[in-house]
């Protein structure tokens, strides 16, 4: 039996029984026991919401999904910009592919259907410590989101 930081007990046999994603119960225990607010969407999503920069007016909102092996976590994080003018599509993609080779470990992609920029990673964890694993991820894709934010401006307005 793990015992998590918010005093839950979850025994592995039976959350399997249950279907019970124990990834995800990890991450969720760590989120409670940091006061992080979430939306969880069982067996295995959750969604967070962040400013950025410390701007009320610029948000991201971030949905981390467990795979069903318990071995991976896929990030995305996105409506932190919209692009309406489809004309700029060419400029944007020349940018997100020099910051994807820039922030190698996350790729940002353009939807075209809805103009929206998302950034994505994926990563291998071991869900005894996945609660600080994937909350370290976000911090870290919150910070290439907010350095790379003003090039990506810069492309949709020039």
């Amino acid at each position: 039996m793990d015992e998590l930081s918010n005093g839950n007990n979850i025994n592995e046999n039976e959350a399997k029984e249950n279907k019970t994603n124990m990834a995800a119960e990890m991450f969720k225990a760590y989120l409670e026991a940091k006061e992080i607010k979430y939306k969880f969407n069982a067996p295995s999503s959750f969604w967070l919401y962040f400013n950025l920069k410390n701007d009320t007016e610029l948000t991201t909102d971030i949905n981390v999904e467990f795979s069903e092996n318990e071995k991976y976590a896929f990030i995305t994080a996105g409506k932190f910009v919209r692009v309406t003018n489809k004309e700029k599509y060419k400029d944007l993609y020349k940018l997100l592919n020099e910051l994807n080779v820039r922030w190698n470990w996350i790729k940002f992609l353009l939807l075209e259907e809805s103009g929206e920029i998302l950034a994505v990673h994926d990563a291998i964890i071991q869900y005894d410590s996945c609660g600080e694993e994937i909350f370290e991820l976000l911090g870290r894709m919150i910070g290439v989101i907010e350095e790379s934010y003003s090039d990506i401006m810069k492309a949709i307005w020039n």
